[in-house]
Formats: C-alpha cells, structure tokens, sequence
C-alpha cells in the first residue's frame, strides 16, 4: 500500500486517520483486512499548533516519523519527535500536542487487543538512544536491527516485535518464508528498495507499507540500491504460540524434525537429549524397569 493507496482519511477530533491494514473480518470483502491477529495498522496527523486528547480501548503503539511535539498523561510530560515510539494501555488518557508552527505532527500505529494484565503508564523511547540487537551472525546474512518494543519485556499482547531494521546498500538478503498464519509488516522510512516474492519484485519507496502473505509459502526479501534502507518492522509470530520440545533431538530422526520445524519458521524449540551437554534442564540417568 503506497501513501497514496491508503484508506479514506477519517477525522477523529484533530487526528487525521488513514487505515493501512486492518484485521481479517469474514463478513467483510473489504481488500484492505488483511491481518490475522493485530486490530490495525494505520497512519495519522495532527496539523500544526493543535492538540488531540484521547483515551482508547485497544492498546496502541506510535511511532512519529515527521515533526516535533509532546505527550502528556496524568502523571509525566514528555517531548516527542522522529524516532519517538511509545505505547499507550487502554483505558489510559493522554493528550499530544504539536509543536510546530506550520509542519504536521505524523505518525504511525499499531492498534492491538488489550493484555492480560495492561501496563497503568505509557512507555515511550528514543529509537536514537536503543542499542542495535547483537546478532552473529546478522540475520538474513545482512540485517542490522534495534528491537524498540518485545512481547516479553513490553507488555504486548498479539504483537511480538517491533523493530527498526537497517538493510546496507546492494544487498540481497536471504529469501526466506515463514510459517502460515504470521503477521509481519514492512513500512519503509528511508532508501529505496525493492522487495522481491517469488519471482515478482516492486519498488517499496518511504511511506509503502507491505504485508507478507501469510501462506507459508511465499519468500521475500529487500534488494537494496545504493543506499541504506531503514524500516519500521512489526510481526505476530505464529509460533510463539507453538513452542516445540525435540526429545533425543541430537538423533537421526531428531535432527530431521529440526531442520523440519525450522526451515517452516518456527524458533522457539526447546532440545532434549541424554547427549547434549547443554540441555536446558538437568537430565537424571535412572533404571526404571522394574
């Protein structure tokens, strides 16, 4: 979806909305709901000097790709700007305001189910002050990426990973696939790129959005130009929600199931086996045949 392909724009109070992808309705024909788990992706503005205040049902993730402003809750006041990510719990009351005289305040956002048990405060970070993730090596053999927020440590409840992902210049990263049922989103922020499913390829510009299908069958991969290409990635990861436990899994049939589960996407899998010296338990070696 280009910017130009987005959905009517929809006025909420100051806030200018444009879906991008919303969530798989099967009462619906609508093109545009595409996403198996999260609620929404979608774009927003607020046009200089004005504020907006809100308080949501779902939980939502923003990230600021143009202008300068500042967020405010019932407790903190906080300066935002390119770069800036924070996620707001439901039910939570906040206000943004932009700065600028005369540039609107741009955004995007991940709109997904409450959790569990949702966080009281918003969490907000510099994607400038965040470390890049140590990968070695790299994955897909080239990427560079910074983890901003992680189902395990955030809160999350349907996204697992948000992340910035840096492709360097003439790269073709590994084409890979995943297994059925993922989500996994690519807005592009800067460098021109192509991305490549199957034998087809398109060029994805700044401000395209792209969603992998999720039919386990598709590869893809960026083919970068002779710049850096920089992404704001998201994802529901299907098999987080299958963890696998591989018994005698340094055996013939073992290693067979592994490179099994994983050539299908899946990466969370636990191994067992009475060889392994770095089994993640400790094994007892017992007699149990009387």
């Amino acid at each position: 979806v280009r910017p130009e392909e987005r959905g009517r724009v929809i006025i909420e109070g100051n806030l200018r909305k444009q879906p991008i992808f919303t969530k798989k309705d099967s009462n619906s024909t609508n093109g545009r709901n595409l996403l198996n788990h999260i609620e929404e992706f979608y774009y927003t503005s607020l046009a200089a000097q004005n504020t907006t205040q809100r308080k949501n049902e779902n939980q939502e993730i923003f990230y600021v790709v143009k202008g300068i402003g500042k967020l405010n809750s019932d407790k903190t006041e906080s300066r935002i700007g390119v770069g800036f990510a924070f996620i707001v719990p439901p039910q939570v009351s906040y206000a943004i305001h932009n700065n600028s005289s005369s540039n609107p305040l741009e955004m995007l956002v991940i709109s997904e189910t409450p959790p569990q048990n949702p966080n009281k405060n918003i969490t907000i970070r510099s994607t400038d002050e965040i470390p890049h993730d140590e990968f070695d090596p790299p994955l897909h053999w080239c990427h560079s990426s910074k983890t901003i927020f992680a189902y395990d440590k955030d809160n999350l409840s349907n996204v697992h990973y948000i992340s910035l992902v840096y492709i360097p210049p003439n790269k073709l990263p590994e084409p890979h696939k995943h297994f059925p049922g993922h989500d996994e989103v690519w807005q592009a922020l800067k460098g021109k790129s192509r991305m490549a499913f199957r034998e087809n390829h398109f060029e994805h510009t700044p401000g395209t959005s792209v969603l992998i299908p999720d039919d386990g069958k598709t590869e893809h991969a960026s083919i970068t130009g002779s710049e850096e290409a920089k992404f704001l990635f998201f994802m529901h990861h299907f098999a987080l929600e299958n963890r696998i436990l591989v018994t005698g899994s340094s055996g013939t049939i073992g290693k067979i199931v592994k490179a099994h589960l994983k050539n299908n996407g899946y990466q969370f899998i636990t191994e067992l086996d009475k060889d392994n010296e770095e089994n993640p338990v400790e094994m007892l070696n017992d007699d149990i045949t009387e």
